[in-house]
């Protein structure tokens, strides 16, 4: 799991992420992978 995954999920759970927002964290920043963005959607 990255290191940014909890905080990534928490935030999104919240509403204070979207699917754009996570996008990002994996194409631009290198935050989480594209596997762990798609566990964050799909809850």
């Amino acid at each position: 799991m990255s290191p940014m995954y909890p905080t990534l999920e928490r935030l999104y759970n919240e509403g204070k992420l979207n699917a754009t927002l996570l996008n990002n964290a994996v194409a631009v920043k290198g935050w989480i992978t594209e596997q762990e963005k798609q566990q964050i959607i799909a809850g």
